[in-house]
Formats: structure tokens, C-alpha cells, sequence
């Protein structure tokens, strides 16, 4: 039966009507991963699409013994190349634990203020936590600051930039812009 998705996901061409099955029927065992994963109009890109249902499924995945560990399993049956995971940080949440299982690295996406950077090391701490329990070969593979105002927003911005550098080295990505293009070329 197709479930009725209230998202739209239009950002990898994908429409709601294409989608019948989410990460969550995976990590519940009512498919595949195989089922539920969609190919894109991008070659090579395929997509296991989420939904805003996993909140409200993650009360049947807490009661299942093991579920954290589902991801990974279904993922050692597929054959891509790399797998990028997207999800929200957040320590004891069901979705992010299991993902961070699942991976090999994580990369934390952050705003260029002193309050922000300051998340970094809760960020490295959790992937310690879930590397000593569950995963030994998780790490921190990289950090993409975001949202990065032009330099004529003031110095807060460049000076945390600079920071994070000075912290992180080759980990620190180029930074992603704030523009409105970013914005105008979702909508479209």
C-alpha cells in the first residue's frame, strides 16, 4: 500500500508520487532497502527517501532490540559506492544514533558564529560515544561551515572561520555562502 507523503521532495527531481517507501519502512523491516531506494534524473544518484513519519515511528523502533543496528545491516546488502546519510545530530534520537552506526564518517554542518563552534566538540564527543559502543571505525570526517555572510558582515564571522582552521585544519571544507541563488534554485 503507498503511503501519502506530506513532503515534497523536489531538490533531486524525485516527486511525492514516485515515493512508496522511506528509510523508516526500512529500519521497521516493511521492505528493502533495495525497494526503497530511488534513482534520480542525476546519474549514479540514488536516494532512500526519509519522512516526516520517521518521528512518529521511531516509538515502534524503541521498542525493538536492536534497532539502531538495522541501518547497517541493510546497508552491507547494497553496492553503492559511497552512501551519504543525512540527519540531524541529536543524542538519543533513534535515526541519527542508527545513521552514525551505519557510517564510516560523519560531517557536521555548522554556522560560522562563536556559539555555533562551540557545538563541534559536543559533536565529537557523541561520535567517541557511539565509536566506543557501537562502531569503532566512526570518526569526524569533515566540517562545512554554512550560511558563511560576505566578508563586509564584519569580522565575527571571518575570525570564527579562521578558528575553526586554526582547530580543525584539511577538516574544514570550503565554506557555503549565504545567497539567496541557493534559495532561488530550490524553489525552481
Amino acid at each position: 500500500m503507498k503511503s501519502e507523503p506530506r513532503w515534497r521532495p523536489r531538490w533531486v527531481g524525485i516527486s511525492a508520487d514516485e515515493v512508496v517507501h522511506t528509510s523508516g519502512d526500512v529500519l521497521l523491516r516493511a521492505t528493502t532497502l533495495q525497494d526503497a531506494i530511488l534513482k534520480t534524473p542525476t546519474h549514479g544518484l540514488h536516494v532512500l527517501p526519509g519522512s516526516p513519519a520517521l518521528r512518529h515511528q521511531r516509538v515502534q523502533l524503541g521498542t525493538i532490540t536492536g534497532a539502531e543496528q538495522r541501518l547497517r545491516a541493510a546497508l552491507r546488502e547494497d553496492d553503492h559506492d559511497v552512501v551519504i546519510i543525512d540527519s540531524q545530530a541529536g543524542a538519543g534520537e533513534l535515526y541519527p544514533l542508527a545513521a552514525m552506526v551505519a557510517a564510516t564518517a560523519v560531517l557536521t554542518v555548522t554556522l560560522p558564529g562563536p556559539k555555533e563552534l562551540e557545538g563541534i566538540p559536543r559533536v565529537e564527543e557523541l561520535i567517541s560515544d557511539i565509536a566506543e559502543a557501537y562502531n569503532p571505525t566512526l570518526d569526524l570526517g569533515g566540517i562545512i561551515p554554512c550560511a558563511v555572510p560576505p566578508p563586509n558582515r564584519g569580522r565575527l564571522y571571518s575570525d570564527a572561520i579562521v578558528q575553526l582552521r586554526e582547530a580543525y585544519g584539511d577538516m574544514v571544507t570550503p565554506t557555503v555562502r549565504h545567497s539567496v541563488t541557493a534559495v532561488a534554485a530550490y524553489d525552481a
